[in-house]
């Protein structure tokens, strides 16, 4: 039999990556790992370490052993086989060995033999290493492979995601400090943007109210992942930079009329065709998010800034001068936000973009969504969900992250001018048949890191001693039954949907708005086809 001829491998690129991938830092600054923050038990490294290094996640080329599986794929082809360094070593706060030093390039110089011998590799003429090497190539891999800690497949800066019940996420806002309860309620979602006013009556400001509600949800529970709101266009009041805005010359739009109270005719917003504006909303954007304890930017407001709106109040070319702007304050945030952290925009929009906003996702790591069954413009609302449905499929199975929330009751935002508020619901059980709904909806959609939030409003805050919300800190019964992973993509016949999980078959007609939820017993799983 005629043995296939092996391919020439440089081993040594392969050997250099591999030491690239393992120790070389993948953000630039730091600060020194706080002994404040120390775990018993566990010893200060006392080495500069990267901000925000939350995990040291290395991404190597596959090779097939007895200990390793193929990897799968997911999304924008992902890899799986993305392995941190093992837990009980290195420094307690970024896992980091204590000898690794750093140079004036930012490259570890001295992490043991292999590393200073790489170096030296390096260092020397180009050389071609043949085939016959590359046994030990596979060696090298497989034995860090056993040295390392598997982890789920996917971006390790994405929250942690599970098919076992319905994935769940929260958005919510409170202008004093979360109470305890509250707290270690936020700390059981694997995602928490904490909204515009958070903490500001009771810490001063809504950056610093953010940070300690942050503080204390990841005290709890580390693994929760927490952005930070800030707004492209609106300006919402309450932060500690504020004052610096103040100094800036004509920061805000000025209609033809000379007005600048244009959103809603009570909020200003922001010129970002000045870019001492620009600076100043990146800088103090990145100056939050640079904190441990904040794991990315939540960016609202990204509709108004690049559709029409306000451009009839606006003089000639003002809009068209704010929307250049906005698209290079993105460039600017996303590269200069850590890259630890997540910026997911709310960007998905169905009613506003011929294609629901899709083509926007470049920048992001995901959307957010709101409105998904609100109508503006000429559709029919069945028309419009079932865009929003194809947009949400697409930017899932891209990889996209998906936080969609979903009011309870009718839009109230009118109202209320400020946020997808919803008209008052009278408690979880009377909402049923339209939570059924709402979760049918989802999970026609989902896939891995998509979440889900059911809500009344955003608002946590009590009025005349009662919370504003129905359903904060409530579970439906819902999220508690067994799910299991889908069976497939969802199918469709005109506006009636379907989709196979392992624990529950859902059904949605989107023109009658109902769903049936048919959630097998054990039994009944074991029995079915798949």
């Amino acid at each position: 039999m005629r043995q296939c001829a092996q391919p020439h491998i440089d081993v040594l690129d392969l050997l250099l990556k591999l030491r690239k991938a393992l120790i070389e830092p993948r953000h630039g600054g730091g600060h020194v790992c706080a002994s404040a923050t120390a775990t018993p038990g566990r010893e200060q490294c006392g080495h500069q370490k990267p901000s925000k290094m939350k995990t040291h996640s290395v991404r190597l080329p596959y090779a097939r052993s007895a200990f390793n599986a193929p990897p799968s794929f997911r999304g924008r082809g992902t890899p799986s086989n993305l392995l941190p360094r093992p837990a009980n070593t290195g420094c307690h706060a970024c896992g980091k060995p204590s000898q690794l030093q750093h140079d004036g390039l930012g490259r570890i110089r001295d992490a043991g033999p292999l590393n200073r011998q790489l170096l030296r590799l390096e260092e020397k003429a180009p050389m071609r290493v043949v085939s016959l090497l590359t046994p030990l190539a596979a060696v090298l891999w497989g034995a860090f492979a056993l040295a390392a800690e598997p982890v789920p497949a996917g971006d390790q800066r994405f929250p942690d995601f599970s098919w076992d019940t319905i994935p769940l996420y929260m958005h919510v806002r409170k202008a004093t400090a979360f109470t305890d309860q509250e707290l270690d309620f936020l700390a059981t979602f694997p995602l928490v943007t904490l909204e515009k006013t958070t903490g500001h009556r009771s810490s001063g400001s809504t950056d610093e109210g953010t940070l300690v509600a942050a503080q204390a949800i990841k005290q709890r529970n580390p693994r929760t992942k927490v952005l930070f709101y800030r707004n492209v266009l609106v300006h919402y009041g309450g932060y500690s930079f504020d004052d610096r805005l103040s100094q800036i010359p004509h920061p805000f739009l000025i209609d033809k009329r000379g007005n600048t109270r244009l959103v809603r005719n009570v909020s200003e917003a922001y010129d970002l065709a000045n870019p001492q504006v620009v600076d100043w909303w990146v800088d103090t954007a990145m100056s939050v998010c640079r904190h441990d304890a904040i794991d990315g930017l939540f960016l609202d407001g990204n509709v108004k800034a690049l559709t029409p709106y306000l451009a009839r109040q606006l003089p000639a070319g003002k809009k068209e001068a704010v929307t250049a702007g906005y698209r290079d304050m993105v460039k600017r945030i996303r590269a200069d936000i850590p890259r630890s952290d997540l910026l997911i925009a709310n960007i998905i929009r169905a009613s506003f973009f011929p294609d629901a906003g899709l083509g926007y996702l470049e920048s992001f790591d995901g959307s957010y969504i709101e409105g998904f069954d609100v109508v503006v413009g000429t559709m029919t609302e069945a028309e419009l969900v079932a865009k929003g449905i194809e947009a949400f499929q697409q930017a899932a199975r891209d990889g996209r992250i998906i936080a969609m929330t979903l009011g309870l009751g009718e839009s109230a935002a009118d109202a209320t001018k400020i946020d997808d508020a919803r008209t008052r619901v009278d408690g979880l059980e009377a909402m049923e048949e339209r939570a059924n709904y709402l979760i049918g909806l989802f999970l026609i959609c989902a896939e891995r890191s998509s979440y889900l939030y059911l809500h009344d409003g955003y608002s946590a805050d009590l009025r005349r001693g009662e919370c504003q919300s129905k359903v904060w800190l409530k579970r439906f019964p819902q999220y508690d039954k067994p799910l299991g992973a889908p069976r497939g993509p969802a199918t469709r016949e005109g506006f009636v949907y379907k989709r196979c999980f392992e624990h529950v078959d859902v059904m949605v007609d989107l023109e009658q708005k109902q769903a049936t939820l048919e959630w097998r017993t054990p039994d009944a799983v074991a029995e079915s086809p798949r």
